[in-house]
C-alpha cells in the first residue's frame, strides 16, 4: 500500500501534552541535557525532578540538539505511513535542531521532507506544530501548509519574564552586560521572541509590572484581530502561572486559556520561576483560497 498524507514531526521544545501528540499523530525527536559528563533525552525527564537538581547545582547544565540517529530513525519509521513529512523545530538561532534536521533528511533522499524553522520555541513552536497536524489531518496541500506555517511564524508572539536574569547570561542567550545591568538596578526585563532570538522588549521594576505591561502588549497585538489561541507558560511556578493564566481570562473570557509547563532544555537557559504568555490571532481563511 502507497504511503498517503503529510505527517508531522516536531522536537521536545514544542512541549505538547502526550495525548495531543498522539491525537493529531506527531512524531517527536528529543533535545539533550548534558550534566555532568552525562546526557539526557529531554522527552524522558520529570520536570519536577529536574529543576530541584537545577536550583541547588552550581554547575549549569548545557543542552543539544537531537542526534542524527534519532532524526533518522523518526523519519524512516514514518517513510512508509506518509507521502511527505514536515520537520518543524525550535528556532535555528537558539538550537541546532534545523541544521541537524536538515542532515537527516539530507541523507534520506528518497523521503520527500520539509524541514521548517519556527524561528521559535515552547507553544511558538507548539502552535505551528498544532496547527500544521490540524491542517494534514484536513487535507490540506503542502503549499498550504507551507503558507500557514509561514503565516504563524510570523503571528505568533512569545512574551515572558524570567526569575533571575542569571541563568540568561550564564547560557550566552542574552547579552552579559544587559543581565549585568538588571541585576544591578533590580530591573525585570519583559523579554521575547523576535525573529528567532531572546531580546528585551521593555524594562519594569518590579514582577507585577511586567506582568501588567505583558498584558498590555497582548491587548495591543490583538486589537481588531480576535485570538486563534493563548497559553500561559511557567518553568517551575506552577502558582504563578496560574495566576498569569487567570489574568489573561479576564481579558478574555470567553477563550480558554490553558497553562503549559516549559521543560528542561529551555528551562536551563531561562531558568526557574519564569513565566510567560505564547498566542497568536485567528488564522485568515484567504490562506486556503
Amino acid at each position: 500500500m502507497e504511503p498517503t498524507g503529510i505527517g508531522i514531526v516536531t522536537d521536545s521544545t514544542a512541549y505538547l501534552e502526550q495525548d495531543v501528540l498522539q491525537k493529531h499523530d506527531i512524531s517527536v525527536a528529543s533535545l539533550l541535557v548534558n550534566y555532568e559528563n552525562l546526557s539526557f533525552r529531554e522527552a524522558e525527564m520529570v520536570n519536577s525532578e529536574y529543576y530541584d537538581r537545577l536550583r541547588k547545582s552550581m554547575t549549569l547544565p548545557t543542552t543539544s540538539q537531537p542526534s542524527l540517529g534519532e532524526l533518522l530513525k523518526v523519519y524512516q519509521e514514518l517513510n512508509h505511513k506518509y507521502a511527505s513529512l514536515f520537520s518543524i523545530h525550535i528556532s535555528s538561532r537558539l538550537s541546532g535542531t534545523v541544521a541537524a534536521a536538515e542532515a537527516a533528511s539530507g541523507m534520506l533522499p528518497q523521503q520527500d521532507i520539509i524541514v521548517f524553522d519556527s524561528f521559535s520555541t515552547t507553544m511558538g513552536l507548539g502552535f505551528q506544530v498544532l496547527e500544521a497536524a490540524r491542517a494534514a489531518q484536513a487535507g490540506r496541500s503542502k503549499t498550504e501548509i507551507l503558507r500557514l506555517l509561514e503565516w504563524l511564524r510570523e503571528n505568533i508572539r512569545v512574551l515572558f519574564m524570567v526569575g533571575s536574569l542569571e541563568y540568561l547570561r550564564r547560557g550566552g542567550r542574552i547579552g552579559g552586560a544587559r543581565a549585568l545591568l538588571g541585576s544591578f538596578l533590580e530591573i525585570k526585563p519583559l523579554l521575547h521572541l523576535n525573529e528567532g532570538r531572546i531580546e528585551v522588549l521593555d524594562k519594569v521594576r518590579t514582577r507585577p509590572r511586567a506582568i501588567k505591561r505583558m498584558l498590555e502588549v497582548i491587548e495591543q497585538d490583538l486589537t481588531g484581530r480576535p485570538p486563534g489561541e493563548i497559553v500561559a507558560l511557567h518553568v517551575d511556578a506552577l502558582e504563578e502561572g496560574n495566576r498569569l493564566a487567570e489574568c489573561v481570562r479576564q481579558k478574555y473570557p470567553e477563550y480558554e486559556i490553558s497553562l503549559s509547563a516549559v521543560g528542561p532544555v529551555i528551562g536551563s537557559h531561562v531558568g526557574p520561576d519564569s513565566v510567560g504568555v505564547a498566542y497568536y490571532p485567528q488564522v485568515p481563511l484567504s490562506l486556503f483560497d
